[in-house]
């Protein structure tokens, strides 16, 4: 109910121009919580256990970390792992990069005989770019180059990305013959030391979200 609530409202303050989910706290609080951490119990903890590779004092901060982010990015569902509609899906990095130039992918589920990602889930996900690190959706395009990021024309975004705790609505563009001829609505939440992107599906095929590290 909470998702479906958020998105209504996203979709409706988003036609109007303004930004969405703005919580300046939300972050710096997030770190003064894992600072709180590992002042007051991780530093306490030994480095290591004698004769075993554990690491208490790393383990409780990871801990701490995931304990903080969940109570301050509550109000975020999507910032944490799921399966596109209940937490953000995961799209490989690599083979979205604008230097990879084997297969030819499409994200689409319903474009008749179109070769579908692999990894993409579906139309109006939650997606994150890679498990781990800062991937995100490219910034540059492929025009006049195609054939890359594992498909015939790529999509990216030069649209402003959100700051810590915000969500807003972006433009990803595909250029098949020019500059953003193609283009397509999106969304996109800063969870504070990644990016996750609500995605629709690509028009036709093979147009494809490329990335970048």
């Amino acid at each position: 109910m909470m998702k479906n609530m958020k998105m209504s409202v996203v979709l409706g303050i988003m036609f109007a121009g303004y930004l969405v989910n703005s919580n300046e706290d939300c972050y710096a609080a997030s770190l003064t919580c894992q600072e709180e951490v590992l002042n007051e119990l991780c530093l306490k903890a030994p480095e290591t256990v004698p004769n075993s590779d554990e690491k208490p004092r790393a383990t409780c901060f990871e801990n701490g970390k995931r304990i903080c982010k969940e109570k301050y990015f509550s109000g975020f569902p999507e910032c944490f792992e799921g399966d596109g509609t209940n937490g953000y899906a995961v799209l490989r990095v690599d083979n979205r990069l604008i230097s990879y130039s084997r297969a030819w992918y499409c994200d689409s589920t319903t474009y008749p005989n179109s070769n579908t990602s692999p990894d993409w889930k579906g139309s109006n996900k939650w997606y994150r770019f890679g498990k781990s690190g800062t991937g995100k959706l490219s910034s540059k395009g492929l025009f006049p180059n195609r054939r890359k990021c594992g498909t015939n024309v790529g999509g990216y975004s030069q649209s402003i990305l959100p700051t810590a705790c915000e969500t807003r609505a972006i433009t990803v563009c595909f250029d098949k013959n020019d500059i953003c001829d193609v283009s397509k609505l999106a969304f996109v939440t800063n969870c504070g030391s990644f990016f996750v992107y609500n995605l629709s599906e690509v028009p036709y095929c093979s147009l494809r979200y490329c990335s970048e590290l």
